[in-house]
């Protein structure tokens, strides 16, 4: 089942960057927010629409898409994949696929611009 959609994400998707923030904080103070380190992770990925159904306009807004991807990495809300030129915001709707309970197979991510 992993080779078979390893396989088909590899056929009809694309290769995606994936960045993320890692140890920023902030200040409980002041308020001030310092920025952490960036870190990086690819994934292949297809990007798809959601259901006309499912979208309610607030917790699935019409321009959100859903991103189906493969990696060894597990996505993050706040991790940012480069689609197209652009950086988009995972912000929700995270899924995974784990037929042995164990081991991820593919992810369903809501992404945002």
């Amino acid at each position: 089942m992993a080779a078979t959609a390893e396989r088909l994400i590899t056929k009809f998707g694309f290769e995606v960057t994936i960045k993320r923030e890692i140890g920023g904080a902030t200040h409980p103070v002041t308020g001030v927010v310092s920025h952490g380190l960036t870190d990086t992770y690819q994934a292949v990925a297809v990007l798809g629409k959601y259901p006309d159904d499912s979208i309610d306009g607030t917790r699935i807004l019409q321009s959100d898409r859903k991103l189906t991807m493969s990696s060894d990495t597990e996505p993050m809300i706040n991790d940012m994949p480069l689609i197209n030129g652009e950086y988009w915001n995972i912000v929700g709707g995270i899924e995974t696929v784990k037929p042995d309970g164990a081991t991820p197979i593919v992810y369903f991510v809501q992404v945002r611009r």
